[in-house]
């Protein structure tokens, strides 16, 4: 086996973000998904971003396989870490994490963090979601389009506040 060294810890470190990159790109198109079922939800977030993830990895998969031949054995080792982390993790995104969200994925509202959606809306102006109304109100329709609308007692009459 290998042992834990110093270039090993920093390899580590460096590919912990990598190694879950390529399951968080498709858990939020997943996520952000207009499907109705799982199924609908999945196929569109594999649609959507699965090119995309599917292409950085055989990118970063290239670049480490160049880092094979390197006569350093840091880079070496480095090259072959790479590999093997982005290797599994891809085969993880696209293997088995869409099965997961098949069978156990949210759907709906199910899963929705209602109290981040409503500090979401608290820092954008917006009204939270348990306040807003689930139809727009109509506007009330003029009956005769020719006369025009009656002014409220508040509002200016030719510029002047009514006393």
């Amino acid at each position: 086996g290998w042992v834990l060294g110093m270039y090993e810890c920093m390899f580590l470190q460096l590919t912990a973000g990598m190694a879950v990159d390529y399951t968080v790109h498709l858990a939020h198109a997943y996520n952000e998904s207009a499907g109705e079922t799982r199924e609908a939800k999945m196929r569109e977030s594999l649609s959507e971003m699965g090119v995309s993830v599917l292409s950085g990895a055989v990118s970063t998969l290239g670049a480490s396989i160049c880092l094979f031949v390197c006569s350093f054995k840091v880079f070496y080792l480095y090259g072959s870490f790479i590999f093997f982390v982005i290797l599994w993790a891809i085969l993880w995104a696209v293997l088995f994490f869409p099965a997961l969200m098949i069978s156990l994925g949210p759907s709906g509202e199910l899963g929705d963090i209602k109290l981040l959606r409503s500090l979401q809306a608290l820092l954008s102006g917006a009204p939270a979601p348990d306040q807003m109304e689930t139809e727009p109100k109509a506007e009330p329709e003029r009956e005769d389009d020719s006369k025009p609308p009656v002014q409220k007692e508040c509002e200016p009459k030719d510029g002047v506040l009514p006393s």
